[in-house]
């Protein structure tokens, strides 16, 4: 675990240049973050060190979500139960989405939408 904090900012670097790929369509006004653990710890400190306002879910729900709403929900295994349980009610009432894992069953389920 010490290791794994000590590397966190390296982590965040490697982070932000692999999302210089990622090609959002749409605007959006708000932004969702599901995750539990140190995958909702990166919600926590944009916040604190750029002044935005992203929502973090940790729950199995989602919070009520306004138009122009961006969901992404970020699970290392793929299997969280809260962030794939609130994936699947984002895809039921079809919210744009983005999925940040390593693999598991929530990236089995975003497969489906590529």
């Amino acid at each position: 675990m010490k290791e794994f904090i000590l590397n966190f900012p390296q982590q965040f670097k490697e982070g932000l240049k692999l999302a210089e790929n990622i090609d959002i369509r749409g605007k959006y006004s708000n932004i969702v973050v599901s995750g539990m653990g140190g995958s909702a710890l990166p919600t926590e400190l944009i916040n604190t060190c750029y002044n935005l306002n992203l929502t973090t879910n940790r729950n199995y729900k989602l919070p009520d979500i306004k138009t122009k709403t961006l969901c992404i929900f970020c699970s290392y295994s793929g299997n969280t139960e809260e962030c794939l349980y609130a994936y699947k009610e984002a895809i039921k009432r079809n919210i744009d989405s983005i999925c940040i894992t390593s693999g598991g069953c929530i990236f089995n389920y975003c497969k489906n939408f590529i």
